[in-house]
């Protein structure tokens, strides 16, 4: 059972490092500016969304997905150059905190779209990213226009990666899991044998 456990961990870290993976690429090929922390934030609550609500099927799930909103807000505030009013910030954040988590629990864990989760994924996170963005930098003071179709591109690669790595711990955890089962009732049937 501790196997497991610790193979839970992966659903939490495979999406925070695919993140960071997802966004170096896709900076340097559709945007000129860093939002590595976005990103990073992003793989943070899809991991803290399927760990707690989907494996973990806890009742504590939305008070830490809230923690976990609160954190990543907090070091959103630390990394913006110019000062942006906490609550606002906050807000926003709790929007796109939900929308992802709405999006990993009804896409990404929907038995009928499993085979196709990683593009749908990838697609919501483009809409996400192409809303949420802008306006966090209109929350900054720096308003662009027409930039939906470039915050879509790179929600689309980050979005994807971290599906990718979501999939893969998926697969792990399950591996896992069935080793488990597999273990328990052989040793359960050498019990019954003696």
């Amino acid at each position: 059972m501790d196997r497991y456990r610790y193979t839970l961990l992966l659903i939490l870290l495979l999406p925070i490092i695919a993140a960071g993976i997802g966004s170096y690429l896709a900076e340097r090929e559709v945007l000129n500016s860093s939002l590595i922390q976005v990103s990073l934030g992003a793989g943070l609550l899809c991991g803290v969304s399927a760990l707690f609500a989907h494996y973990l099927r806890s009742r504590i799930t939305h008070s830490i997905l809230l923690l976990s909103i609160f954190i990543v807000t907090i070091l959103t505030r630390l990394t913006i150059k110019s000062p942006v009013n906490l609550i606002s910030l906050l807000m926003v954040n709790l929007v796109f905190g939900y929308v992802n988590h709405l999006m990993i629990i009804k896409v990404f864990y929907h038995k009928d779209l499993a085979r196709i989760r990683t593009l749908f994924v990838g697609l919501g996170g483009g809409v996400i990213f192409g809303v949420y963005l802008p306006y966090l930098y209109s929350l900054v003071g720096v308003h662009y226009e027409n930039v939906f179709s470039t915050f879509f591109m790179f929600g689309l690669i980050v979005y994807v990666f971290i599906a990718f790595a979501m999939s893969m711990a998926d697969l792990i955890i399950i591996k896992s899991e069935v080793e488990e089962l597999q273990s328990q009732q052989s040793y359960d049937e050498d019990e019954s044998d003696q």
